[in-house]
């Protein structure tokens, strides 16, 4: 199934590239800004086809996230997301020393009293 990309204001902390994708079953909002992110799917897509089936719609939204990171590996793979809880931050910093040799950028960003923020953890700002 073909996909729709654009980006939008985030709802959250109002940066203007939160990437948005939409496809026939499911839509995704994030924002590599705060971390925001917006999830709405089908549920039931095992049963499409059969009579009298209608979809089952689940969204969930993170919008209070404690930051977003970036982490860019060697060869160009990249990993961003959602930093959900407060020790997110730890558990991601355990895992970037694990695999330093690896990863070639690695930030963290945060929406903090209405200011944007950004620490360099590999690499550094005119990488990234």
């Amino acid at each position: 199934m073909a996909s729709v990309i654009d980006y939008i204001d985030c709802p959250h902390c109002k940066a203007k590239d939160a990437f948005v994708e939409v496809s026939q079953w499911n839509e995704h909002i994030f924002c590599n800004m705060c971390g925001y992110s917006k999830q709405t799917f089908v549920t039931n897509l095992d049963e499409a086809g059969k009579e009298g089936w209608l979809p089952e719609i689940e969204t969930v939204v993170e919008d209070n996230p404690y930051g977003a990171y970036y982490v860019e590996y060697n060869g160009g793979v990249a990993d961003v997301g959602t930093l959900h809880e407060e020790d997110s931050e730890e558990f991601l910093m355990k895992e970037i020393e694990i695999h330093k040799d690896d990863i070639v950028r690695a930030s963290i960003r945060k929406y903090i009293n209405g200011e944007h923020t950004i620490t360099y953890i590999i690499g550094n700002e005119k990488e990234n």
